[in-house]
């Protein structure tokens, strides 16, 4: 199986050890010998092969927990060789892990790692009769699943224009020459500083900004969080005597804060559902099955899927108030 690891990062995974009857031996992590080829195909040097440690895995039988921190890019192959027999079964076992740059998680995530293994069903590695993974409890695909999140996660918030969770945006707008002037995020939750602004020039070959504070009596909220159901963007309107937003490029500064106090759960049902079936459609191909309860199985092909998550997301495509 072929790991996936993150450049200066410990990464983690479990590797069994069992008799020649194929029974766990537990408390082998000191005679296990291992050997380490680098990207280039030739044996790593001596600080990156010091750089895999080797624990038993504490309270299961058999299992030796192996961490891998990795400062070059690159695939690798590791080696792990146990004793011979009768201590073991003398299996030598082989692992390719992928080294790469970038692949942390990012700040703005539409799902968990843990709720993808729920969905996954993964049970905790090294327990027989198996036992549903646990929140805390490291798998091999852990790292897997958190690229394919963030990936995910960029995706969905690309497609529709709008990052889902509560922030502070800073923005230069351009005056409508109407009594509504639009923000950029949405659904809104409160406005810091709304301020008119000129560019004078500062004698030495550069511009500087004059503001002047839009008095708080003169607008009016729209396009609020709080309004039911509302998800589009957010707006300030005029109240009747005082005109319009004057004409200018980068006319107006506003500062407010915009958008969910929580990604709604609709959101990361579908995007669980998206990481789901793509770690899932990387092991069986183009079709995605599904036994239904009778037994019959049916097939989902990728472009459903696209269908099925425009039809979902449409409501959140960020539009005007």
């Amino acid at each position: 199986m072929l790991y996936a690891a993150q450049m200066g990062v410990a990464f983690q995974f479990f590797h069994p050890v069992r008799d020649i009857n194929g029974n766990y031996v537990a408390g082998q992590a000191a005679n296990l010998s291992k050997s380490l080829l680098g990207p280039d195909r030739l044996a790593a040097s001596a600080p990156e092969l010091a750089a895999v440690t080797l624990t038993n895995y504490p309270g299961v039988v058999g299992w030796v927990l192996v961490t891998v921190t990795l400062s070059r890019l690159g695939q690798f192959t590791l080696t792990l060789t146990p004793p011979g027999p009768p201590t073991t079964d003398d299996l030598i076992t082989s692992y390719d892990i992928i080294v790469a740059a970038g692949i942390s998680v990012s700040t703005t995530l539409l799902t968990s790692l843990d709720r993808v293994r729920m969905r996954m069903g993964l049970k905790k590695p090294g327990t027989n009769p198996p036992v549903d993974i646990q929140p805390g409890d490291s798998h091999p695909l852990d790292s897997l699943i958190n690229v394919v999140i963030s990936e995910v996660s960029e995706e969905y918030q690309d497609l529709i224009g709008r990052t889902f969770i509560e922030q502070t945006y800073t923005e230069y707008l351009d005056g409508s020459c109407t009594r509504s002037l639009m923000l950029t995020a949405g659904p809104l939750v409160s406005i810091t500083s709304v301020e008119s602004v000129q560019y004078l020039d500062d004698g030495a070959g550069g511009v500087t900004e004059s503001r002047t504070v839009v008095p708080r009596s003169s607008y009016v909220l729209a396009g609020l969080r709080s309004q039911p159901r509302f998800l589009g963007r957010g707006r300030l309107d005029l109240v009747a005597h005082c005109g319009i937003w004057n004409e200018g490029k980068k006319r107006f500064r506003v500062i407010y804060v915009a958008g969910f106090a929580s990604v709604p759960e609709m959101v990361v049902g579908l995007a669980t559902e998206a990481v789901v079936s793509r770690i899932n459609l990387a092991q069986t191909g183009h079709l995605l099955s599904q036994v239904l309860g009778d037994g019959q199985i049916t097939y989902m092909r990728p472009q459903e899927l696209i269908e099925m998550r425009d039809t979902r997301l449409a409501p959140y495509l960020l539009e005007a108030a």
